[in-house]
């Protein structure tokens, strides 16, 4: 709630322009006048014809007088019809009347509202103002209040309280019939306020409440919605997430971020009117701080001669009341976005942990496929090797064709059978086979080996320097730092890596060829430390 210093805050002839009115519509605008002493009052829909209204006496008061009768005017005003597009429809703004220009004119010389409308009418976020125009005949509390245009059923309101007379002229600008309904029951129900200067704060509050509750229970429904449909995606075989749900979760958290936000703002603003009212009756030197006491019981209120309280302190303990309790309310519903926000984001948070398991269990399943499959042909990488070596022009079997016992053949025809036909000596089964058969399953062991060599997981290193780590490694069949060209020894410590592996600072290749070929001091060849044998030719005791 703004607290407004400017000098002539009733609108302007360029302030009214900006407003865009168009035709009287005859349903769409309700005028609502109090009856004080009869404690009724009258709603009516203006018409084409307003000249009814115009002829009251709050018109005809000449300008610069006190208004002549007490209680309200409030004209509710329908939001325009939106603008049609494909597929959708756009809302009308608020400053799109459906009044004549001549009949604004009229209730814009009547009534002086609050310029602020003109420049907070299209915020998206929730904006109030209040001024008390301490001008004569007689003072005017000036209130303007405008909701957040972000969301749907939003409204504006422009009020202005004669102090002396005690009336209220307002108009709700955007109103639908369900609002319009809902002010009726307000009015209806408290004829003892609708003389009261914080009447159409009350009603406000109470527009903005319902509104914000709808929106709050439509957000808790479609979070709903959006956790069903993410639970059966999850349990269903085909487990994936499409681009139009990650639109509707990314909209939907959103939203509920937003719609926090304006309940949060809504809050702050009941809240700072509430000091407000209690700060102007400290001032004014009435009714002391309307607060309750420390001790949880009623405030004290001064006592008319006949003991009773006043009226006015009566209404405006019971509006800062029902303030408290809207305020309670925004508080109810930040947790309820809060917690829709929070389950929506948890069950996604599971969907994609159950998608990452499921798709880890599928490239596990196809990770052990490609390893057997890797591993058969690795195996038949050899014999197909051999076997194009074999059947190159450079090797011709024929000229020296020997049997399966190594006997080589004459390779001369003979006609034995008794068919009578031709015939070669050169046996079918060739033992050149042999030679075949003994590189290929050389090779095959020499790319087994070396796979398995390079495939086997890092040796973990030492815990502890010292003779302990050097009896590990020995044990291990590893090596220390010493057994490198150009290393130190420092306690007989094995180098370790950032990576933590031994020996991470040798290239890979280096590390293979001193394996297979060790050099370098203080370390002597043990075959058998290849099977896990401890080697005994080095003195441990020194190192």
């Amino acid at each position: 709630m703004d607290w407004p210093t400017a000098l002539h805050p009733s609108l302007t002839a360029s302030d009214k322009a900006l407003f865009k009115c168009g035709q009287d519509s005859p349903h769409q605008s309700r005028l609502l006048r109090s009856n004080i002493p009869k404690k009724e009052y009258v709603s009516q829909r203006l018409g084409e014809d307003w000249s009814e209204w115009f002829e009251t006496s709050v018109f005809k008061s000449p300008p610069g007088s006190v208004k002549p009768e007490s209680g309200f005017h409030i004209l509710l005003s329908a939001r325009v019809y939106p603008v049609q597009t494909d597929p959708e429809e756009i809302p009308a703004r608020l400053n799109y009347l459906p009044i004549s220009s001549k009949n604004w004119q009229e209730i814009t010389n009547a009534f002086p509202f609050h310029n602020a409308i003109c420049s907070s009418i299209g915020l998206e976020r929730c904006y109030s103002t209040y001024l008390v125009k301490e001008v004569k005949p007689e003072p005017l509390e000036m209130y303007t209040a405008v909701m957040n245009s972000l969301w749907p059923r939003n409204v504006a309101i422009s009020s202005t309280h004669f102090q002396t007379a005690k009336f209220t002229a307002a108009i709700i600008y955007g109103c639908n019939q369900e609002q319009m309904v809902r002010v009726e029951n307000l009015l209806h129900d408290s004829p003892e306020v609708w003389e009261h200067p914080l009447l159409m704060v009350r009603i406000f509050a109470e527009l903005q409440r319902d509104r914000l509750t709808d929106l709050a229970q439509e957000i808790i429904e479609s979070s709903q919605d959006l956790i069903i449909d993410l639970n059966i995606r999850r349990i269903s075989e085909d487990q994936t997430l499409t681009w139009e749900s990650s639109v509707r979760l990314g909209e939907h958290r959103l939203k509920g971020k937003q719609l926090e936000e304006e309940i949060r703002t809504t809050k702050e603003e009941l809240k700072k009117m509430i000091e407000a009212i209690n700060h102007r009756k400290k001032k004014d030197g009435g009714e002391p701080d309307l607060k309750k006491t420390e001790d949880g019981g009623e405030p004290d209120l001064k006592k008319t001669e006949g003991g009773e309280e006043p009226d006015f302190a009566v209404s405006t303990r019971r509006f800062v009341n029902r303030f408290e309790e809207i305020c309670c309310d925004m508080d109810s519903l930040m947790a309820k976005c809060r917690i829709s926000y929070e389950e929506v984001t948890f069950t996604r948070e599971i969907f994609i942990a159950e998608q990452a398991r499921r798709e880890a269990v599928e490239a596990r399943k196809t990770g052990s496929v490609s390893t057997v499959i890797a591993f058969v042909a690795m195996l038949y990488l050899p014999m197909t090797s051999v076997a194009t070596v074999f059947a190159m022009p450079v090797f011709n079997f024929g000229n020296r064709w020997v049997d399966a016992r190594w006997n080589p053949t004459s390779g001369q025809s003979s006609s034995s059978d008794g068919g009578g036909s031709g015939g070669s000596d050169n046996p079918v089964f060739s033992g050149y086979f042999w030679t075949y058969l003994a590189a290929t399953i050389f090779l095959t062991l020499i790319t087994i080996l070396g796979w398995s060599w390079y495939t086997k997981e890092p040796a973990k290193p030492a815990a502890s320097g010292g003779i302990a780590a050097t009896a590990r490694n020995e044990n291990s069949g590893g090596w220390g730092a010493s057994d490198y060209p150009g290393s130190t020894d420092s306690g007989g410590e094995m180098m370790a890596g950032a990576n933590g592996s031994v020996g991470s600072k040798i290239p890979l290749l280096q590390q293979y060829f001193y394996r297979l070929w060790p050099a370098g001091r203080k370390w002597s060849w043990n075959p058998w430390s290849w099977f896990g044998t401890r080697r005994v030719d080095r003195d441990i005791s020194k190192a």
